[in-house]
């Protein structure tokens, strides 16, 4: 059974020492405080700062590659590609190209599949560090041989596949998550950990924008040599965040336990276990929201391809749109989010639910556009979408145990590194069969799935017995 919430809990929490209550003094307490506080967010920053970077320009170099190298149309072809002019040479070039980003994604969360079975027993039995510091150094290597593949520009697109084998090995992307929300469910309170989380996703979501906006600023001017060596240094940075921000916690309740494949397969086994009334269902409720809203963000991965299709947008404007989101997202993130949550206390299922029918909204309205400006609006429309994760998690890790966070989180991990490997190929083929005649097909399909987890996060905020399990602090 989960300890005890306590919904009373500051979002910081205050000293016993009695100090004076000076000016200079409580503006010092407030300032170590809120040092003290800070931990994975400049490594989530840095982190996907890098990526921000690198996602735009490793696709464009793929269709560069493969229509210059592979494909060997003339340069004239390949500068217009996306003029309309010529549509048959387009969707070969981006029929390729999806299915590289198709075999990349069975690299990276293929191999990372089986370290995040690992990641997570060793985040529950030694501690969480290392599920943090894998990730990231895996990360630095993605971006060396992306690097080399710019540098000898000679080499076939499809050698840029490999560079997804060294992050899947990390535990890609999802073992950072995985990582990430264990530690903060680790390192906060009750009341606070709906913000701190919300916290987190404010430093990816300042990172993107300044990651494409610095992309499009050193691209003209050193191409994607210069762009990938930006990424890694900013990636290398992740990595020393580590050493000097994230706090070691002594875990007495598991300072014996040795990690064993006993211990790994008790560490999986922990969202089976028995909790009272419907608390187990609850818990498996939440990770299909994960997994089910995972699936429908894979159609996102086809969006710049889709852009550059269906409204003949460069790299630039793809950037320029990025960028937009930004504000959007952080007034989200660091206004409505805490407000709702913290001040006015809403339970994180009702979060979640709002953030689904947001991202329900998005897919539908991007999906249909007649013109380029409604990806625009749906930006607003979709603003409350990222709700739905943190929601989920935010309320998993205050009905488990802290000592089961990473069991919990490396099956939900899990389910996010199959996903891909499994709805890639599908989105793949969905896509490349409706390019000529509806691109944006996949789209109205992810909002589609995204209704599940609509009707999910509805039937745990109608259940009864969830509100008795919430007032006896369950």
């Amino acid at each position: 059974m989960a300890a005890t919430p306590n919904e009373k809990s500051p979002l910081l929490e205050k000293n016993n020492q009695v100090v004076p209550t000076t000016e200079p003094t409580l503006c010092w307490a407030k300032l170590t405080a809120l040092w003290s506080s800070i931990s994975v967010e400049p490594l989530l920053f840095f982190h996907f700062l890098a990526y921000s970077i690198e996602s735009i320009f490793l696709t464009n170099m793929m269709i560069d590659k493969t229509c210059n190298l592979q494909l060997n149309y003339s340069k004239e072809v390949c500068s217009n590609l996306d003029n309309g002019g010529h549509t048959a040479e387009q969707d070969r070039v981006q029929k390729l190209t999806a299915n590289y980003q198709m075999y990349g994604s069975w690299f990276e969360y293929g191999l990372g599949i089986i370290v995040l079975i690992f990641l997570g027993a060793w985040g529950d039995t030694k501690g969480r560090v290392l599920p943090l510091f894998l990730p990231s150094v895996g990360s630095t290597l993605k971006y060396v041989v992306i690097l080399l593949n710019a540098y000898f520009w000679q080499w076939e697109p499809y050698l840029l596949v490999l560079s997804y084998i060294p992050y899947g090995l990390g535990g890609s992307g999802m073992g950072l998550f995985m990582a990430m929300y264990a530690y903060l469910g680790d390192h906060s309170k009750e009341r606070s950990r709906m913000t701190r989380l919300s916290l987190a996703g404010i430093m990816m979501e300042l990172a993107s924008p300044a990651g494409n906006a610095l992309g499009t600023i050193i691209f003209p001017k050193a191409g994607y040599v210069g762009v990938f060596w930006a990424a890694f240094g900013f990636s290398l940075l992740s990595n020393v965040c580590i050493v000097f921000c994230i706090k070691v916690k002594n875990r007495k309740s598991t300072k014996s336990k040795k990690l064993t494949l006993n211990a790994v397969k008790e560490s999986l086994m922990t969202v089976m276990q028995p909790r009272p009334g419907k608390l187990r269902a609850y818990v498996f409720g939440y990770i299909i929201i994960i997994w089910m809203t995972m699936i429908s963000y894979v159609s996102l991965t086809f969006l710049f391809m889709y852009t550059r299709k269906a409204f003949a947008w460069t790299y630039m404007q793809y950037n320029i749109y990025s960028i937009v989101r930004m504000p959007i997202s952080m007034i989200a993130s660091c206004v409505i989010l805490p407000i709702l949550s913290y001040y006015l206390r809403l339970e994180d299922s009702l979060l979640g639910f709002v953030g689904s029918v947001s991202h329900i909204f998005y897919g539908i309205m991007v999906g249909t556009a007649p013109y380029d400006w409604i990806l625009y609006l749906a930006l607003v429309v979709s603003s409350l979408g990222a709700f739905v994760f943190i929601a989920a998690r935010s309320a998993l890790s205050k009905i488990v145990e802290k000592n089961e966070l990473g069991g919990i989180f490396s099956i939900i991990a899990l389910g996010e590194a199959v996903i891909p490997i499994l709805m890639q190929p599908a989105f793949t083929y969905i896509y490349s069969n409706t390019l000529e005649k509806f691109p944006g097909a996949i789209f109205l399909i992810g909002s589609v799935i995204g209704v599940i987890a609509c009707c999910i996060f509805a039937w745990i905020l109608a259940s009864p017995e969830k509100k008795a399990i919430e007032s006896q602090g369950v």
